[in-house]
């Protein structure tokens, strides 16, 4: 905890991005969701690390109307079951 009230580097983003660098690959997400059937507000579950790329996705699905929906990426395999069921999610979007 004290690393984050004194604003330590290891806890701090190491990579700054534009708005135009995020859009781009956001809105061919978004057109890829919809090319994949994805409709406005239905569920898109995100399994990525917290990376630029998640940043990318997130955005790609909001834009495009779906609701996302972050998981844990340390969950154990019936976690995942459940919450996918749970969630009623349209898609899974995964980032190794």
């Amino acid at each position: 905890m004290a690393s984050l009230v004194s604003g330590s580097s290891e806890m701090m983003a190491q990579e700054v991005l534009t708005y135009a660098q995020i859009a781009e690959p956001a809105n061919r997400l978004g057109n890829g969701l919809l090319d994949l059937g994805v409709d406005l507000e239905q569920r898109v579950a995100l399994l990525l690390l917290g990376s630029p790329q998640f940043v990318a996705v997130f955005f790609g699905a909001i834009k495009m109307g779906a609701v996302p929906i972050p998981l844990n990426t340390g969950l154990r395999p019936g976690d995942y079951v459940y919450m996918l069921n749970d969630s009623l999610a349209r898609a899974l979007l995964i980032y190794a």
